[in-house]
This record gives structure tokens, C-alpha cells and sequence, in this order.
């Protein structure tokens, strides 16, 4: 009884440091992401500026020398329309309509570059957010020593296969889970980011079913078909385990992605568990069903 307590309460310290540890990015990386989003909208209102280029390039015998602004026709709006453009009385006005150019082209350059960065980041969160439910769902130290390394190598910049990961002379991870469904057919659920990887691209056949909860961090849930084609009803079961093992555990009629494992491809470039995929199809997952039929 005290082992057990003591256990309970080792497993709950470490996922509280970790999980802390992990929300600390997680902010991180939101705030970022929001600076930069505000970055990108102010490089929207660049065409004002290629605007005013044209105009004073247009009007260039108008404008005096020395001006702090001028008021010139303005061609792109109504017929009959002018604009007040403020000036740099210190540039000739060639030179003003270059710099309006310099900085319309210094915006379109940025705006590309941050959508860069800002769709990288965004996935960069999804992942974090995968390692936070792995994380929440952890019921042993093992598990979460494995949750813990991952998260270590991401802040280090090291990303490893699950093949590949492991040094010669230490403990072999964890299993994922496994449940036996009708008619005699194997399911695994990996319980972390690199058991997915080594279930769907190590474990798992090319003509196994894999699923996943839709647009939301879950398990990558496998489907063996070794032992033949499975009834509607086996495919039932297994999107109802796929709907438990993710963040919509708590929810009811849970969207559940399913396609043959050939279809999954790994993210390029992408952290462990990230993965593209299509030809899939979509079944309703019930936490509820799968608890009350494997007895969770």
C-alpha cells in the first residue's frame, strides 16, 4: 500500500515539474507567435506606399525642392482627387519616390518572411500541445521519463527516430498500450510522441488501418489487419479507443480520422508524432463506448 502511495506521489511530481516545464513553452512560443502576427499586419497597408511612389515619380516637375509635403493629383483614387504626401525635405524628390519603393519592398519582403515563421511556429505549438496531452494521459514513470527526454531533445534541437534515438546499453521504452477487439484483432495505441513514430512507421504494416482524432494532440491508434479484413464493427472499436486516447476524451461523438498506414506520411522536417495524410475516411468516436467495452 505505501509503495504504491509513494509511487502515486513520485508520478504526480514529476508530471507537475514537466508539465510546468512544458506550459513555460508553450507560453513562450504564444507570445512570439502573437508579436509576430502583429508584425505581419502592418506590412498589409504596403501598397499605400507603392502608391505614393507612383505618384510622386509622376509628378516629379510639381514637387519644389526642400518640401515637407506636397499636395499632388491623386490617379488612383476618383477623378478629380489629390493627396497631401509628406516629404523628406533632406532627399531630392527622385530620391523621395525611392524611398516610398525601399519601403514597400522592405514590407512585401517581410510579410513573407514572417508567414514563414509564423506558420512554422504555429507548428511547432501543435506539436507542444501532442506532448501535453501524451503528458496529461502518462499513468507511469517510465512513460513519463520517455515524455520528459522528448521534450528535453526539442529544447535542445535534437530529433531523433525511434530506431535510431536509443544508445546501445539503455532500457528499451515503454510498450504501448494494447487491446484485443472482436472477431480476435490486435489494436496499439501509443502512449507518447515516439511510440506513434514507432508504431506507424516501424510496428504497424503498410495494409494496417491507422487512426486519429481529428484536428486535435491524440494517440496514434493502430489497427492490425494480420489476421484479415476487419468488420465495420472492429472499425468502430478502434476509433472509439482513439477518441479515449486524445484530448477530446471528455467529449462525446468525437471525429476519428482513419486510412491504411501507407497513406501516413511522416512531416518533413517535423518533430516526432507529426505526420500528413490522405484517402482517409471519418468515423464518430465514443470515450464512453470504448471505457464500458475494455472495462477503463
Amino acid at each position: 500500500f505505501y509503495h504504491a502511495q509513494i509511487t502515486t506521489s513520485a508520478l504526480e511530481q514529476k508530471r507537475k515539474y514537466w508539465r510546468k516545464t512544458l506550459q513555460q513553452q508553450i507560453d513562450r512560443l504564444n507570445r512570439k507567435l502573437t508579436l509576430q502576427e502583429s508584425e505581419l499586419e502592418q506590412t498589409k497597408d504596403r501598397e499605400s506606399l507603392r502608391r505614393l511612389g507612383d505618384i510622386v515619380n509622376a509628378c516629379i516637375g510639381q514637387i519644389p525642392k526642400g518640401a515637407t509635403q506636397v499636395e499632388l493629383p491623386d490617379f488612383y483614387g476618383e477623378e478629380g482627387a489629390t493627396i497631401t504626401i509628406k516629404l523628406d525635405p533632406a532627399l531630392s524628390p527622385q530620391q523621395n519616390a525611392a524611398r516610398f519603393y525601399k519601403e514597400y519592398t522592405k514590407l512585401k519582403s517581410a510579410e513573407a518572411h514572417l508567414s514563414h515563421l509564423i506558420a512554422q511556429g504555429k507548428e511547432e505549438l501543435s506539436y507542444l500541445y501532442t506532448v501535453a496531452d501524451a503528458l496529461d494521459r502518462s499513468d507511469d514513470l517510465k512513460t513519463i521519463d520517455e515524455i520528459a527526454q522528448e521534450l528535453t531533445d526539442y529544447k535542445t534541437g535534437r530529433n531523433t527516430t525511434p530506431e535510431k534515438g536509443r544508445k546501445k546499453g539503455t532500457s528499451r521504452p515503454s510498450a504501448p498500450l494494447s487491446f484485443t477487439l472482436h472477431g480476435g484483432f490486435t489494436v496499439w495505441v501509443g502512449r507518447n510522441n515516439r511510440q506513434n513514430d514507432q508504431l506507424t512507421f516501424y510496428t504497424a504494416d503498410k495494409k494496417d488501418y491507422w487512426f486519429h482524432v481529428k484536428d486535435r494532440p491524440g494517440s496514434h491508434v493502430i489497427l492490425s489487419c494480420r489476421s484479415g479484413e476487419p468488420e465495420p464493427e472492429v472499425l468502430q472499436q478502434a476509433a472509439d479507443l482513439a477518441a479515449l486516447y486524445s484530448s477530446a476524451a471528455q467529449g462525446d461523438k468525437i471525429p476519428v480520422d482513419y486510412t491504411r498506414v501507407r497513406f501516413v506520411k511522416k512531416t518533413p522536417g517535423g518533430k516526432p508524432g507529426m505526420v500528413i495524410y490522405n484517402k482517409y475516411k471519418t468515423l464518430l468516436g465514443s470515450p464512453d463506448r470504448a471505457k464500458k467495452e475494455h472495462k477503463l
